[in-house]
């Protein structure tokens, strides 16, 4: 521990650097303001909504937080609108109706936690039942729907 002695000011100074956003606040990916990191990729980037959204829409795991404009605060994928869409390979389903086929809130416990997901089901007329879609996508359900 003696070797790291004489880093310990810089290493306290990096770790308050790294809690605070760059000097440059824009998205990794297009030239807007990045407002969402990412903590589970390595570097930590920056991203405005639309990328972030983009970006992880087939990793809904990873875990986000936004800048408050004094500090970065945890959120997550779905606050900021991401949906999964089953089947399609993720894209919306073409018989989705508004309000017919809302999204539905599903838990989901992955090794990186609890994640709260909003999962759009496919809708066609030849399509698995819900929990045989959520079997091929590799999520696994531990309850089934009530009957009513």
């Amino acid at each position: 521990l003696w070797e790291w002695q004489y880093k310990t000011e810089d290493y306290l100074d990096l770790l308050l650097w790294r809690e605070g956003p760059p000097t440059n606040r824009t998205c990794s990916v297009c030239t807007k303001d990045g407002v969402y990191r990412c903590h589970s990729c390595m570097g930590e980037p920056l991203f405005c909504t639309h990328c972030c959204r983009m970006v992880y829409s087939h990793m809904p795991f990873y875990r986000i937080s936004q800048w408050t404009g004094g500090f970065f605060e945890d959120t997550s994928l779905t606050k900021i609108s991401l949906e999964i869409h089953l089947s399609h390979q993720g894209k919306p389903c073409p018989q989705w109706v508004p309000l017919v086929n809302d999204p539905q809130m599903t838990m989901v416990v992955d090794a990186s936690g609890l994640h709260s997901l909003m999962i759009r089901f496919c809708q066609c007329t030849d399509t698995l039942s819900p929990d045989m879609q959520l079997f091929r996508t590799g999520l696994f359900p531990v309850s089934q729907p009530k009957n009513e």
